[in-house]
């Protein structure tokens, strides 16, 4: 006879496999949207692998993200179903995409659009020489790291069996304990004997992780460098620049504005023309040399600023001041973005950095939406974390605009080069390994007892050298101190300009 629970088991996983179904192929036909409506005119019916690539990122980037929600339903509608081997696939896949393919298709591509004219194999050559280096530098690090760190010292609490109940293997984690499997507590001999008639005892259990976990722990780790110095820029600039839309709104102007207004422009781009012509005579290659490449993204951004002026102008005339609907959603968006910021600052400072927690907060609504309608939880908690993706975009470029150290990708509706959605989605597929452990973390009461708190927060978290940053909160104190900087500086220069 068949168990009773097993009709419902079946019912339970044949709605998740729908859900993660129906889900994939929403987020798919988002990224390819997403795509079309930002994608450059020149670029239209061209440069196909790239574009394949760049929907691919982008739809490995919001499953990824969503994983967390899925071992969540999972672990509750499925009965504790294991997804592990999923996670360890997911951050496989994007490991490959952000080491392998992402980078070779950046080469290949500026290869082709440095010379249109070159034959397809010596842009291949162009390309690969590069990109062996990258690869063979990125695997030597790895495998040397994986081969003398890739170790978990892990906090094991073991209480002592009560009437017919075995042993409990607990890990203190942040801000709870976590019940583990005995697979991952190997040698228990030691600390079985060290319990004896006692009620618990603590030791420390030492084994090697598997190659993926390490891999996520390592993408995790470099991430967050990003993330930390990008995420804290736009947590504050992303509702700032949106309210400031609003106000710099185009608005409608007569004949003899535009026409003065547009020859202060024709004088800015004859002297952006005089400049590339002198860099041009003199010889200099703006891609070699910290202050040449300085120089060129400095040029860079005042093209950038340039053209975004003569489209603000266009539709200022004949646009006649453009549609209002846009300039109260940059409002909007800027008021909800505020708002989110907030939030989250507050949940850090509430929730993840003192031990213990004074209040959950986040993850008190999180609870309670999903245990009323699943779906809300859902909603709740993809709209934070997608957030602080949109903010580590946002940071990229607004540290390019004033610092010029990095090369400015901006997104623009129309007008976006394959160039720039490769940076930009290799950018978020790193980022993203490391919101999911900030997520993870953050929605720890949330997330308790997923294969995301068995892989993430239980094995990664306590990796040799890793552990460290993460033990003492090194990068969520930095993604706090970079957004107070960022507050104060552009409180003090909000204006995006160059001289």
């Amino acid at each position: 006879f068949l168990p009773s629970f097993l009709p419902s088991l079946l019912m339970a996983l044949a709605f998740l496999v729908i859900v993660a179904v129906v889900v994939s192929l929403l987020a798919l036909v988002l990224a390819g949207y997403f795509l079309a409506y930002f994608q450059s005119e020149e670029d239209r019916n061209t440069a196909y692998v790239p574009k394949i690539v760049v929907v691919f990122g982008l739809w490995m980037t919001m499953m990824s993200i969503l994983l967390l929600p899925f071992d969540v339903a999972a672990r509750t509608e499925g009965r504790d179903l294991r997804i592990d081997s999923l996670w360890e696939a997911a951050y496989m896949i994007i490991a490959i995409l952000i080491i392998l393919i992402i980078p070779f298709t950046i080469l290949y591509y500026e290869a082709l659009d440095e010379d249109p004219q070159a034959k397809r194999k010596s842009q291949l050559v162009s390309a690969l020489k590069t990109w062996v280096v990258f690869v063979a530098i990125s695997a030597f690090v790895l495998g040397m790291m994986y081969g003398f760190l890739g170790y978990a010292r892990i906090p094991v609490t073991a209480r002592a069996p009560v009437g017919d109940r075995g042993y409990m293997f607990l890990v203190k984690s942040q801000s709870n304990f976590t019940l583990v499997e005995r697979s991952l507590v190997r040698d228990l001999a030691c600390g079985l004997k060290k319990i004896g008639s006692c009620a618990s005892s603590d030791f420390t259990v030492k084994f090697r992780v598997s190659f993926p976990i390490y891999v996520i722990g390592f993408l995790a780790f470099v991430g967050w460098w990003f993330f930390a110095l990008f995420g804290g820029i736009g947590l504050v600039a992303l509702p700032m620049d949106m309210i400031a839309a609003f106000r710099g709104r185009p608005r409608r102007i007569d004949l003899q504005e535009y026409a003065r207004q547009k020859i202060s422009l024709r004088e800015r781009c004859l002297k952006l023309i005089d400049i590339g012509k002198k860099f041009e005579s003199e010889g200099r290659d703006l891609r070699k040399g910290r202050k040449n490449k300085r120089l060129c993204n400095k040029y860079r951004a005042a093209v950038y600023f340039l053209e975004e002026d003569w489209t603000k102008l266009k539709t200022s005339y004949k646009g006649k001041g453009g549609n209002i609907l846009i300039a109260w959603g940059h409002l909007a968006l800027g008021c909800v973005g505020g708002v989110l910021t907030l939030l989250w600052l507050l949940h850090i400072i509430l929730f993840m950095l003192p031990s213990p927690p004074v209040n959950g907060f986040l993850n008190r609504i999180l609870n309670a939406m999903d245990e009323s309608v699943s779906f809300f939880g859902v909603v709740f908690y993809g709209l934070f974390v997608f957030y602080l993706l949109w903010c580590a975009i946002k940071g990229d470029t607004k540290f390019g605009l004033r610092f010029f150290i990095v090369s400015i990708h901006p997104m623009k509706i129309g007008d976006t080069m394959m160039s720039s959605f490769l940076v930009n989605t290799g950018l978020l597929l790193l980022v993203s390994v490391a919101v999911t452990q900030f997520s993870s973390q953050a929605f720890k009461l949330y997330a308790r007892l997923t294969d995301a708190d068995l892989i993430i927060g239980t094995q990664v978290e306590y990796l040799d050298f890793f552990k460290e940053f993460w033990g003492h909160n090194v990068f969520v104190i930095m993604l706090l101190c970079f957004a107070g900087l960022s507050l104060i500086y552009l409180a003090l220069k909000p204006r995006d300009r160059t001289k």
